[in-house]
């Protein structure tokens, strides 16, 4: 009877969790994740002054030089044009979108009952990496700023801030286009205006 037992708490402690795992991402979802953190790199250096921050940004290494796994999509669609982000950039909007799956879910519909959802991801995001060493690169240059305007923490928030509100806006426009159904006006625009819709 005993071996019975064993053979059936193995066979629960092996049964497949069919829940998404907010702790990791799939690999489909890195490679957008890493694509996205190109744009949010661009986005990001458009509003810094600061050289060295703006060096931190991105990735030194030639593109032919490693191959990474996460890096699929950007190898397929770059035609020259595309920016690298740098491995800190990457693990700051990988943390941000694990965090946007947990306050939001994995539905079509976002879940907008707090105020300041992007002030709370973002603060969740910054308090994921106090005290680790993302952007080590800036230790130094962190010491050499007012200790208000850390530049460290402040190029986490801006890079946690953009990429939470273009996730954002895309949630809300892929809902709004669920509830919207197909646009038949484009294809069917004199129709549509004869019928008078």
């Amino acid at each position: 009877m005993n071996d019975d037992d064993d053979e059936n708490n193995d066979s629960d402690s092996f049964d497949h969790d069919y829940l998404p795992n907010n702790e990791s991402l799939s690999l489909f979802a890195e490679n957008v994740v890493v694509y996205v953190a190109g744009y949010v790199v661009r986005a990001v250096k458009s509003k810094l002054s600061c050289p060295i921050c703006r060096r931190a940004l991105t990735c030194n290494e030639n593109l032919e030089d490693t191959y990474r796994s996460d890096f699929g999509l950007i190898h397929k669609k770059d035609r020259g044009g595309l920016v690298r982000p740098s491995d800190d950039v990457i693990a700051v909007c990988k943390s941000a979108e694990r965090c946007m799956s947990m306050y939001t879910g994995t539905g079509q519909r976002p879940m907008y009952t707090w105020a300041n959802v992007c002030l709370q991801i973002c603060s969740k995001v910054l308090s994921n990496f106090i005290g680790t060493s993302v952007f080590v690169s800036l230790a130094n240059h962190a010491v050499e700023t007012e200790a208000v305007s850390n530049h460290q923490v402040q190029l986490i928030r801006h890079i946690a801030k953009c990429y939470v509100t273009l996730r954002l806006r895309h949630q809300c426009r892929s809902y709004t286009r669920f509830v919207q159904g197909e646009n038949c006006r484009s294809v069917l625009g004199k129709t549509i205006l004869f019928k008078g819709q």
